[in-house]
């Protein structure tokens, strides 16, 4: 009886560390859910079209932009997944 306890916890403790971290959502979608906060503008009229090199178009209500977006993953002391930060700067319009 010990040694199922014994064994019971083992498994238990290892699932747990095992565990692993909520998917994460495309760059694209985390470019879209900041120009739906900033603008005010409802997802369904946000177009995110991807241009490579981490180079994104976002035409959304009538307002037409273009995004370099980089995404890192970060270890916090204690967390057994990372923790996914994106970062979409705008750039300067040439029109």
């Amino acid at each position: 009886m010990r040694d199922t306890t014994f064994g019971v916890i083992v498994l238990g403790l290892t699932l747990l560390a095992c565990k692993t971290a909520p998917p994460t959502p495309p760059l694209a979608a985390s470019l879209q859910n900041r120009v739906v906060n900033e603008l005010g503008c409802p997802a369904a009229r946000v177009l995110v079209t991807p241009l490579g090199a981490g180079a994104y178009k976002v035409d959304a209500c009538g307002h037409r932009a273009t995004y370099s977006c980089t995404r890192r993953r970060e270890y916090l002391r204690g967390d057994f997944a990372p923790r996914v930060i994106d970062q979409c700067i705008r750039e300067p319009s040439l029109e």
